[in-house]
């Protein structure tokens, strides 16, 4: 079923939820390497994104973090992010830092799921 929509529509309907996330997790967007919106989760989050593009931009192996040493395959005692660190490592080159990689993907999220949830998105 194709939407009822045109892609000017779908698109005008995206930017306004763009503009609405922006608004409601104010400053993230200003402050996007050094702000948090949580104080515990945020930190864990950055660092497994990090350790995850880290993984896959050298000779590391992916499951054998540095978080726990000597524990072994240690990147399973907590979620990996594989899902969000792999699309967000093209935001790397453009010096988004790890902390800004978790802000980044709540204003993304944000953003996509009130897009999706308006109906214009198969």
């Amino acid at each position: 079923m194709e939407p009822p929509f045109g892609r000017i529509e779908s698109s005008a309907v995206a930017l306004t939820a763009l503009a609405i996330t922006v608004v409601i997790t104010w400053p993230l967007v200003p402050q996007l390497n050094i702000g948090m919106y949580h104080p515990y989760d945020p930190p864990i989050q950055a660092w497994a994104i990090d350790w995850v593009q880290h993984a896959l931009t050298s000779d590391a192996r992916l499951y054998e973090a540095n978080m726990f040493a000597p524990a072994g395959r240690s990147l399973t005692f907590s979620d990996a992010l594989l899902g969000v660190a792999v699309p967000e490592l093209l935001a790397r080159p453009m010096g988004v830092e790890p902390i800004g990689m978790v802000n980044l993907a709540v204003i993304l999220g944000v953003t996509a799921n009130a897009w999706r949830r308006t109906g214009l998105v198969g």
